[in-house]
């Protein structure tokens, strides 16, 4: 009988049949997506995992199943890139969407696509390594998992585990679907999310604008612009918890950015220096802090 494979391990593939029947078979250097013929004598019955085909239908392109393509679980890490595996049934990552700039970048220079789900994590943590986006600044790895499967979760879990050993700070994170389904609406991460809709809570706007006003700034900058103004709690859990104050001023980030910086070389308060450097650029303001010069006699 014909089947298509599946998956391919230790020397055996793993077969779905026109009946239903999943089987195993000894490996003839086979590729996943192949059609074969099976003979009878050759296979034995996986009863569990057939029941995860009850409702697939052999599909014509490629000869790969609609089980195959279809995710069924979502991994999200942002550690900039930020970049999302969706995982079939089988736990293999079946696409590597990029979700920001630097992502593109990455995926297009690495091949990541159709990995079982520990190597892709692996490369694309190593990719990151040799792109200087990890490094002795820069050590955070932040994983979301959306899925129903403990199985997924746990080997996220042990993929975590390894990867701190290699003295790399790794969280990971359990998102409902319902927060997956917001992020894939706006083509990001949950976590870089959260952080627009921070912002879009303390300085309004739309998320749609303020996506867009906000691309190529990190979620930990825009964080920082937040707290600058008092309107969020860094102490509180996941710190997201916007306090309901008046503004006092309101500010682009990369300018509310440059004063602060400007403010912890020279001196003065926040409110003071934004009040001082009223009518000066960003570019001149990032120009004193590099040259040493102050631009007011308030922080003299």
């Amino acid at each position: 009988m014909r089947g298509i494979v599946m998956d391919i391990k230790g020397g055996k593939a793993i077969i779905f049949q026109k009946n239903g029947n999943m089987v195993e078979t000894k490996d003839k250097g086979y590729k996943i997506g192949q059609t074969i013929n099976v003979t009878a004598y050759s296979h034995k019955k996986f009863m569990a995992v057939a029941a995860c085909f009850a409702v697939i239908f052999i599909a014509g392109i490629s000869g790969h199943s609609l089980a195959y393509r279809t995710p069924s679980s979502y991994i999200y890490i942002d550690i900039n890139p930020s970049v999302r595996l969706d995982v079939n049934c089988f736990d293999k990552v079946i696409s590597v969407v990029p979700l920001n700039e630097d992502a593109v970048s990455l995926v297009e220079s690495y091949p990541l696509q159709t990995a079982d789900t520990e190597q892709c994590m692996n490369k694309i943590v190593s990719a990151c390594f040799e792109k200087k986006y990890l490094n002795e600044r820069n050590d955070d790895i932040e994983i979301d998992v959306v899925t129903d499967k403990s199985n997924l979760n746990n080997r996220v879990l042990a993929i975590s585990e390894k990867l701190k050993k290699d003295n790399w700070k790794v969280s990971v994170k359990n998102v409902n679907k319902e927060e997956n389904s917001r992020a894939m609406k706006y083509r990001t991460s949950p976590k870089r999310l959260k952080a627009v809709e921070a912002y879009t809570n303390a300085f309004g706007g739309t998320l749609e604008d303020n996506f867009a006003a906000l691309k190529g700034i990190t979620n930990e900058e825009i964080y920082t612009e937040i707290e600058v103004l008092g309107y969020i709690d860094t102490n509180s859990e996941e710190n997201l918890e916007i306090k309901p104050k008046n503004r006092k001023y309101n500010s682009s980030p990369e300018r509310l950015k440059a004063v602060k910086e400007y403010t912890d070389t020279f001196g003065g308060t926040l409110e003071e220096n934004m009040k001082a450097l009223k009518g000066k650029s960003t570019k001149d303001i990032n120009t004193a802090i590099e040259n040493g010069t102050p631009l007011s006699t308030l922080a003299n």
